[in-house]
């Protein structure tokens, strides 16, 4: 009788050892690895001035031009990008004097800020500011400046360009603006823009007005200076964010 219990109880034994051996085979399986590659991305622009001629004697007079169109360059390999072209100007007063002749800012004031009662010429600040206002001031850097896509390009800092120029019939240490042009669209690698084409003085400049506004001097000559920005597309919806993004 003992025998056949211990017998039984090693059945059991062995059938318990079974079913615990077999709650432990669950099915399974393992993936082949997957690897993840991310190339760090890159902005990159050149800018120059394909038609400008440094060995060319640039002796400015009414009615002359010359050519010169700074252009940026999206180089191959870049990725998608917002530009800009900043553009500082020496002697902006001197040069306003002469668009504000033909525009009616400039003249003989009865309070001048900056010769009192004996003006022999200066801007009237009011009118000036509404000149920028209305727009007509795109009409006068075309005089100026051939073939400027004003649909295209837009001055970021307009606000801070009439707030430099107002500060400037006071603070004679002022001598330089730098509007930043901001081009619309985002472009891709291989595109080219050009700001403008040429550079020209109105030929209904007169001696008078020119020795008016103070722009032939010997102590000082008009330059143009360009620089080239450009921040990434991804990520920066808009020309506005794209301009705060990189200079605020």
């Amino acid at each position: 009788m003992k025998k056949k219990i211990i017998s039984l109880c090693l059945v059991i034994a062995l059938v318990a050892t079974a079913i615990a051996g077999a709650t432990l085979a669950y099915f399974n399986d393992t993936t082949g690895p997957v690897e993840n590659t991310f190339t760090v991305g890159n902005v990159d622009i050149e800018l120059d001035e394909p038609k400008w001629d440094d060995d060319e004697d640039h002796h400015f007079l009414p009615g002359v031009s010359f050519d010169k169109d700074p252009t940026i360059t999206v180089e191959p390999g870049s990725d998608d990008c917002w530009i800009f072209m900043e553009a500082e100007m020496n002697k902006f007063n001197s040069w306003l004097r002469l668009v504000g002749i033909k525009y009616g800012f400039t003249g003989v004031l009865e309070k001048c800020p900056a010769c009192g009662d004996e003006c022999k010429g200066h801007m009237d600040p009011a009118k000036l500011l509404a000149f920028f206002d209305s727009g007509d001031y795109q009409a006068a850097v075309d005089e100026w400046f051939a073939e400027v896509k004003h649909d295209e390009w837009k001055i970021m800092n307009l606000d801070e360009v009439k707030a430099s120029i107002e500060k400037s019939f006071t603070d004679p240490s002022i001598k330089t603006i730098k509007p930043i042009f901001g081009y619309k669209t985002v472009l891709s690698e291989g595109a080219e823009k050009t700001l403008f084409t040429k550079v020209t003085m109105p030929s209904y400049i007169t001696d008078e007005e020119l020795a008016l506004a103070g722009f032939n001097t010997a102590e000082a000559k008009w330059t143009l200076t360009f620089t080239g920005h450009a921040i990434q597309a991804a990520e920066i919806a808009t020309l506005d964010a794209a301009y705060a993004a990189l200079f605020n």
